[in-house]
Parts: C-alpha cells; sequence; structure tokens
C-alpha cells in the first residue's frame, strides 16, 4: 500500500475526523455491505462502464464501489486518506485486483508525472463535499482531464445535495438506529460549507457511550459540477437526483 501524507488542512480534519469515529463505523452506518456493493454494480451496468482496464476509486471509504468495479472485472487504485477504512478494503478485497493508496485525493489527482491513465474514475459517496472549497473541486476535475483519465474514458461523481438550508430540528437526522447502538448527526448551515457533527451512541454495561466528532462539507450544486465538466471539455450523459443524493457521469472524448 503506497502512504503519502502531504495533506491540507481540510484533508486532516477529514483524516482525524473519520480516523477518531467514523472509520470503524462506517460500514455499519452504512447498512449491509453485499447489498450497497449490489446497488454499485446495478449503477455501473446502467451507466455500461467497461469490463475491462483500469479504474481509480477516489474516496474508496470501506470499499463498495472499488469491489463493484474489480467484479466487473477491471483492476482498481483505490484512494482514501483513512488507513482503518483501506485495511478493510484489502480484507474485503481478498485476490480482487486492488491496490489501496492512502493520499490527499487532490493531490494523488495533480501528480502530473505520475504515468497511470485511467479508464473510469468514480468519485463517489460524498468524497466531493469533502474538498476545501469549489475551487478544489474544479481543480480536481482539471486534473483529472489533464493527468489521470484516459480519452474516451468514464467520469462519475456522485455527492450530496447540500444546497438548501434546513432549519430547527431538520438540522437533527437519524442516520442508523439498532437497539444498542444508534447514529445522529447535527448540521449547522454556513454560507458555501455545512458543519457536520456526528453523534453515536453505543450501549454497555455501564450505560451509554457517546462518541462526537464534526467535519465540514461543501454545499455543491448538480448545475454547477455539469457546468465545469462541459467548459473541461467533458461530454456529461448522465445527471439525476434522487433522495438528495445527485449522480452525474461523463466522458472525456478524445483530444481532436
Amino acid at each position: 500500500m503506497e502512504s503519502t501524507h502531504e495533506w491540507s488542512e481540510q484533508t486532516q480534519q477529514i483524516h482525524d475526523h473519520y480516523e477518531s469515529l467514523l472509520a470503524e463505523n462506517y460500514s455499519w452506518m452504512l447498512g449491509d455491505f453485499d447489498e450497497r456493493v449490489n446497488q454499485a454494480s446495478e449503477l455501473f451496468d446502467s451507466l455500461n462502464l467497461p469490463t475491462q482496464g483500469t479504474a481509480l476509486d477516489l474516496g474508496c471509504g470501506s470499499g463498495i464501489q472499488t469491489i463493484a468495479l474489480a467484479r466487473r472485472g477491471l483492476s482498481v487504485t483505490a484512494v482514501d486518506v483513512s488507513s482503518t477504512l483501506l485495511e478493510e478494503v484489502r480484507e474485503r478485497s481478498g485476490d480482487l485486483p486492488v491496490e489501496t493508496v492512502q493520499a490527499d485525493l487532490l493531490r494523488h489527482a495533480g501528480q502530473s508525472e505520475a504515468a497511470d491513465r485511467f479508464d473510469v474514475i468514480v468519485c463517489m459517496g460524498d468524497t466531493l463535499t469533502h474538498l476545501q472549497s469549489t475551487a478544489k473541486v474544479f481543480t480536481l476535475i482539471e486534473h483529472l482531464r489533464d493527468y489521470r483519465l484516459k480519452e474516451n474514458g468514464r467520469l462519475v461523481f456522485t455527492f450530496r445535495d447540500l444546497s438548501e438550508d434546513r432549519s430547527g430540528t431538520d438540522r437533527i437526522l437519524p442516520v442508523r438506529m439498532e437497539e444498542e447502538k444508534l447514529m445522529l448527526t447535527f448540521l449547522e448551515y454556513l454560507p458555501t460549507r455545512v458543519s457536520v457533527h456526528d453523534m453515536i451512541l453505543s450501549k454497555t454495561a455501564e450505560g451509554w457511550d457517546l462518541q462526537k466528532s464534526s467535519y465540514n462539507k461543501l454545499r455543491l450544486s448538480l448545475a454547477d459540477i455539469r457546468a465545469t465538466l462541459i467548459a473541461y471539455k467533458f461530454a456529461v450523459d448522465r445527471e439525476e437526483e434522487s433522495n438528495g443524493l445527485c449522480t452525474i457521469a461523463a466522458t472525456l472524448p478524445e483530444q481532436g
């Protein structure tokens, strides 16, 4: 596993939040892992992603997209800041063709000296909103075009739509609730970001144990991402929004 640690302040915040709270609870938080892999596979089928070649999974988390892509027939490079989650990816991927890299995704994408270009790049879950600013998101798209994606390669983004303010108690969201463990999130809306306060309560022999941590997410819009992709010469071929989750897919045409 390659490891690099030249992280921005924002990436360090994300890393600390995951390593102190989310990483060990990540797969539990998302529910049945195999079901989530199947859902990712169905999405990739609907997008007609290739069944051979190479793929880059930016912000791979516990490996839902990574494993779906590898089972599809692609050799996958899985990038994340969390060593805990990358260890889970390695355990879950078994003999599948998966390489893990612990890195800041923007720095990794911007390595102009790297020789590798990919047939497929995905950045899913809410990874895009982890970047420091919309300008950094635009830079990421530029890097992927210039250094990472092959001509006629496919790019897939998903991210949470946080553009509309919630107020009052609507800012308190149940994430998962079981008899002995529950997770709640409180959202604090700022002009360009949302401060996300995660709380996990676990029942112990002594009572309830509370873990809590917070980090910032960007407020991105589907329209802005679409416009940026088009400005950087991508051909957008799918966009949709369902239950607050935006999905957008594009192809990088041959550069004539």
